[in-house]
Protein backbone atom coordinates (compact mmCIF):
# COMPACT_ATOMS: atom_id res chain seq x y z
CA UNK A 1 0.00 0.00 0.00
CA UNK A 2 1.11 3.80 -1.01
CA UNK A 3 0.56 6.52 1.25
CA UNK A 4 -0.01 10.24 -0.16
CA UNK A 5 0.30 13.22 1.84
CA UNK A 6 -0.16 16.60 0.78
CA UNK A 7 -0.15 19.58 2.42
CA UNK A 8 -3.36 22.20 2.38
CA UNK A 9 -3.56 25.14 -0.36
CA UNK A 10 -2.07 28.33 0.47
CA UNK A 11 -4.00 30.30 3.04
CA UNK A 12 -4.73 34.08 4.38
CA UNK A 13 -2.09 33.01 7.31
CA UNK A 14 0.01 31.81 4.99
CA UNK A 15 0.46 34.84 3.03
CA UNK A 16 0.30 36.64 6.59
CA UNK A 17 3.01 34.96 7.73
CA UNK A 18 1.19 33.83 10.82
CA UNK A 19 1.16 30.47 12.89
CA UNK A 20 -1.72 28.65 11.92
CA UNK A 21 -2.53 25.42 14.04
CA UNK A 22 -6.12 24.59 15.00
CA UNK A 23 -7.01 28.08 13.67
CA UNK A 24 -9.26 27.99 11.04
CA UNK A 25 -7.71 29.39 7.97
CA UNK A 26 -9.56 30.26 4.18
CA UNK A 27 -7.94 29.19 1.07
CA UNK A 28 -6.67 31.96 -0.82
CA UNK A 29 -7.35 32.38 -4.64
CA UNK A 30 -3.98 30.81 -5.13
CA UNK A 31 -4.66 28.32 -2.59
CA UNK A 32 -7.61 26.79 -4.67
CA UNK A 33 -5.91 27.34 -7.94
CA UNK A 34 -2.95 24.98 -5.89
CA UNK A 35 -5.62 22.52 -4.85
CA UNK A 36 -6.96 22.58 -8.17
CA UNK A 37 -4.40 21.83 -9.69
CA UNK A 38 -3.17 18.67 -7.76
CA UNK A 39 -6.85 17.59 -8.35
CA UNK A 40 -5.92 17.77 -12.00
CA UNK A 41 -2.75 15.87 -11.47
CA UNK A 42 -3.81 12.96 -9.70
CA UNK A 43 -6.73 12.58 -12.17
CA UNK A 44 -4.33 12.01 -14.83
CA UNK A 45 -2.78 9.76 -12.85
CA UNK A 46 -5.58 8.00 -11.64
CA UNK A 47 -5.02 4.52 -12.77
CA UNK A 48 -1.31 4.62 -11.19
CA UNK A 49 -2.01 5.67 -8.27
CA UNK A 50 -5.05 3.96 -7.33
CA UNK A 51 -6.20 5.76 -4.54
CA UNK A 52 -9.10 5.05 -3.27
CA UNK A 53 -9.47 6.48 -0.08
CA UNK A 54 -8.98 10.05 1.12
CA UNK A 55 -8.32 10.82 4.37
CA UNK A 56 -8.63 14.66 5.61
CA UNK A 57 -7.70 16.75 8.81
CA UNK A 58 -11.45 18.44 10.41
CA UNK A 59 -9.81 22.10 9.79
CA UNK A 60 -11.49 23.88 7.00
CA UNK A 61 -8.34 24.59 4.69
CA UNK A 62 -7.64 20.88 4.46
CA UNK A 63 -11.17 19.84 4.30
CA UNK A 64 -11.83 22.67 1.43
CA UNK A 65 -8.31 21.20 -0.35
CA UNK A 66 -9.52 17.26 -0.38
CA UNK A 67 -13.24 18.43 -1.69
CA UNK A 68 -11.49 19.51 -5.21
CA UNK A 69 -9.54 16.61 -5.13
CA UNK A 70 -12.16 14.11 -3.80
CA UNK A 71 -14.45 15.58 -6.59
CA UNK A 72 -12.05 15.52 -9.16
CA UNK A 73 -11.48 11.50 -8.10
CA UNK A 74 -15.21 10.99 -7.45
CA UNK A 75 -13.97 9.94 -4.12
CA UNK A 76 -15.27 10.60 -0.60
CA UNK A 77 -13.30 12.61 2.38
CA UNK A 78 -12.89 11.07 5.45
CA UNK A 79 -12.46 13.33 8.14
CA UNK A 80 -10.44 12.16 11.13
CA UNK A 81 -9.76 14.32 13.81
CA UNK A 82 -6.31 13.45 14.19
CA UNK A 83 -4.88 14.69 11.24
CA UNK A 84 -5.24 18.16 12.84
CA UNK A 85 -2.30 20.60 12.28
CA UNK A 86 -0.44 20.98 15.83
CA UNK A 87 -1.56 23.01 18.28
CA UNK A 88 0.35 26.41 18.98
CA UNK A 89 -1.19 27.28 22.01
CA UNK A 90 -0.96 30.74 22.76
CA UNK A 91 1.26 30.96 19.42
CA UNK A 92 -1.70 30.88 17.26
CA UNK A 93 -2.55 33.98 15.07
CA UNK A 94 1.20 35.32 16.05
CA UNK A 95 4.42 35.64 13.69
CA UNK A 96 5.99 32.83 12.58
CA UNK A 97 9.30 34.97 13.18
CA UNK A 98 8.78 34.93 16.94
CA UNK A 99 11.98 33.73 19.07
CA UNK A 100 10.30 32.05 21.15
CA UNK A 101 7.63 29.96 19.03
CA UNK A 102 10.84 29.15 17.12
CA UNK A 103 12.81 27.56 20.27
CA UNK A 104 9.90 25.54 21.22
CA UNK A 105 9.14 24.41 17.73
CA UNK A 106 12.59 22.79 17.45
CA UNK A 107 11.71 21.14 20.67
CA UNK A 108 10.02 17.50 20.20
CA UNK A 109 8.77 17.03 24.21
CA UNK A 110 8.15 21.03 25.07
CA UNK A 111 4.47 21.88 25.32
CA UNK A 112 3.24 25.14 23.12
CA UNK A 113 1.40 27.22 25.92
CA UNK A 114 -1.78 26.29 25.63
CA UNK A 115 -1.22 23.34 23.30
CA UNK A 116 0.54 20.66 22.25
CA UNK A 117 4.10 19.29 21.89
CA UNK A 118 5.57 17.59 18.76
CA UNK A 119 5.43 14.11 20.40
CA UNK A 120 1.80 14.78 21.46
CA UNK A 121 1.38 15.45 17.69
CA UNK A 122 3.68 12.43 16.57
CA UNK A 123 1.26 9.97 19.03
CA UNK A 124 -1.74 11.46 16.76
CA UNK A 125 -0.29 10.37 13.46
CA UNK A 126 1.49 7.41 14.79
CA UNK A 127 -1.46 5.86 15.61
CA UNK A 128 -3.81 6.98 12.60
CA UNK A 129 -1.25 5.04 10.40
CA UNK A 130 -0.74 2.14 12.41
CA UNK A 131 -4.17 1.72 12.34
CA UNK A 132 -4.55 2.28 8.68
CA UNK A 133 -1.91 -0.67 8.36
CA UNK A 134 -4.69 -3.17 10.48
CA UNK A 135 -7.16 -2.02 7.69
CA UNK A 136 -5.53 -3.71 5.27
CA UNK A 137 -7.21 -1.84 2.46
CA UNK A 138 -7.99 -2.39 -1.56
CA UNK A 139 -6.27 0.64 -2.74
CA UNK A 140 -4.16 3.48 -1.76
CA UNK A 141 -4.81 6.62 0.64
CA UNK A 142 -4.51 10.05 0.28
CA UNK A 143 -4.13 12.38 3.70
CA UNK A 144 -4.65 16.08 3.37
CA UNK A 145 -3.08 18.01 6.07
CA UNK A 146 -0.26 20.72 7.36
CA UNK A 147 2.93 21.29 7.07
CA UNK A 148 4.05 20.59 10.56
CA UNK A 149 2.20 17.69 10.81
CA UNK A 150 2.65 16.25 7.19
CA UNK A 151 6.70 16.58 7.96
CA UNK A 152 5.71 14.61 11.75
CA UNK A 153 3.65 12.00 9.79
CA UNK A 154 6.43 11.71 6.83
CA UNK A 155 8.91 10.50 10.15
CA UNK A 156 6.88 7.20 10.14
CA UNK A 157 8.21 5.89 6.82
CA UNK A 158 11.76 7.69 6.74
CA UNK A 159 14.40 8.19 9.62
CA UNK A 160 15.69 12.20 9.66
CA UNK A 161 17.96 13.06 11.83
CA UNK A 162 16.87 15.88 14.13
CA UNK A 163 18.99 18.13 11.76
CA UNK A 164 17.43 16.82 8.67
CA UNK A 165 13.66 16.81 10.43
CA UNK A 166 14.40 21.03 11.39
CA UNK A 167 15.21 21.32 7.51
CA UNK A 168 12.28 19.41 6.14
CA UNK A 169 9.50 21.17 3.88
CA UNK A 170 6.38 21.11 3.12
CA UNK A 171 4.73 23.15 0.02
CA UNK A 172 1.49 23.69 -0.28
CA UNK A 173 -0.23 21.33 -2.16
CA UNK A 174 3.10 19.48 -2.30
CA UNK A 175 2.45 15.83 -2.51
CA UNK A 176 5.14 12.90 -1.38
CA UNK A 177 4.68 9.21 -1.16
CA UNK A 178 5.24 6.62 1.08
CA UNK A 179 5.46 2.28 1.11
CA UNK A 180 3.26 1.33 3.88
Amino acid sequence: MKVFITRHGRTNYNEQRLVCGISEAELTEEGKAQAIELSKKLKAEEAINNIRYIYSSPLKRARDTAGYIASMLNLEVIVDDRLHEVDFGTYEATSWDNEEFKKIKKEPFMKFPGGESTLDAAHRAYSFIDEIKKKNLDGNILIVCHGTFARILSTYFVSYSEKEYQETRWNNCELKVFKL
